[in-house]
């Protein structure tokens, strides 16, 4: 009805047990709305005003669209009156027939936009480095001015983007709230240090994870195995102790003493995270792990690093056993590795965030010394499977 309108209620209905409320069930009317505003996107690359979506929700099923919409999962802030919500509506919290609605990254990703939502990402993740890059200066502040026509021209997922409807999907971002300019010369002008969390964020469950934490919403973190701090050098030293009996030599290489202690210790900041994977690191890149002559030759030919070389040596002593439980343990050792790999080394910033992920972690952490509990603990079990194999070959 023309000049029908409403104030959204405070009730959205997002399930309070969800670790990220915005990924929780949707309903049928709730996917259908969120499949007709995409459709709409991709046969114009513009938002349709909420007549429209009203009206082709009734055709689809006859649910009332403002209420559909009221009820969306959403990210509400904590202490603040801002929330972040799958739909955006053109003029903010008041829903009229004329004002156009459109989806948020997470709106995309729950549409069936995959493609959409994680080039959205990829563009936030891109700037946040940017930004990160700024060489400070201590007579003036510096900030990022990027032209969106220029972010468009160098990615090819952008290709059809118009400035001005990039500038419209990332001006309804909390990273960005307030410092996109919008019009014929679309530009992104961050202030203060908003991006920073996001630099490196490629997957789209990642830049959400983000997204509440800025929020201040709590999210549930994958709690690791309650082990106690010892367990890791334990592990270790359990698995060469096994590893001697059975082959008759040493697996531990040389390391420095420290390294043993930190592997102990907990990490409260990012420097003492850094010092503990570079402990665990050390350990596991020094392995040593000696192979027949033909091996050897074949593993110096492909250049291979201990981790490589412990799962040849262990084909060849455990040829009669199912050798998938430790062809994932020493990945999940390698992907340890290359966290700190892509830490020491610019330019590995999508390779650390991959490294994560295969860890089923979320990057960039949101908090250092879950991180590491987490890390010490894949190492734990990856370690244990190891030895408990070769036992079993026994």
């Amino acid at each position: 009805m023309p000049g029908h309108s409403k104030s959204l209620p405070d009730d959205t209905g997002a399930p309070p047990d969800t670790a990220l409320p915005i990924l929780g069930p949707l309903t049928d009317d709730q996917r259908d709305m969120l499949e007709i505003l995409l459709a709409a996107w991709h046969e114009r690359w513009n938002w349709p005003v909420f007549d429209y979506v009203s009206r082709m929700l009734v055709t689809r099923n006859g649910a009332d669209a403002f209420e559909t919409s009221s009820r969306m999962p959403v990210l509400q802030g904590v202490g603040a009156m801002v929330r972040y919500q799958l739909l955006f509506f053109e003029h903010g919290p008041v829903l009229d027939n004329a004002q156009k609605v459109g989806l948020t990254i997470a709106g995309f990703w729950r549409a069936g936009g995959e493609r959409e939502a994680r080039t959205l990402v990829e563009v936030i993740g891109y700037l946040a480095d940017e930004d990160g890059h700024l060489q400070p200066d201590p007579d003036r502040p510096v900030s990022l001015d990027v032209g969106l026509a220029d972010v468009i021209a160098a990615s090819r997922p952008l290709r059809g983007w118009s400035p001005r409807a990039l500038a419209d999907a990332l001006s309804r971002e909390p990273a960005l709230w307030g410092n996109v300019q919008t019009g014929d010369d679309a530009r992104v002008r961050p202030v203060g240090d908003r991006l920073a969390p996001y630099r490196g964020v490629h997957e789209v469950e990642d830049y959400l994870r983000i997204v509440a934490a800025t929020l201040g919403h709590p999210v549930a973190a994958d709690l690791p195995t309650a082990y106690p701090p010892l367990a890791l050098v334990e592990a270790l030293g359990y698995l060469d102790a096994v590893w001697r009996y059975r082959l008759k030599g040493p697996l531990l290489g040389r390391n420095q003493p420290v390294s043993w202690v930190r592997l102990a210790q907990s990490a409260a900041s990012t420097d003492e995270f850094d010092a503990r994977l570079s402990a665990l690191t050390d350990v596991l890149v020094h392995l040593d792990v000696r192979l027949p002559a033909a091996e050897e030759s074949d593993a110096l030919a492909a250049k291979e690093g201990s981790l490589l070389r412990l799962r040849r040596r262990l084909r060849l002593e455990l040829d009669a056993l199912p050798s998938s439980r430790v062809d994932e343990a020493i990945e999940t050792l390698r992907s340890i590795v290359r966290i700190r790999a892509g830490g020491q080394h610019s330019g590995l910033g999508s390779e650390t965030a991959s490294a994560f992920r295969a860890l089923r972690l979320p990057y960039p952490p949101l908090d250092y010394a879950v991180a590491w509990e987490q890390i010490r603990s894949r190492a734990i079990d990856g370690v244990n499977a190891i030895r408990q194999e070769i036992q079993a070959g026994d």
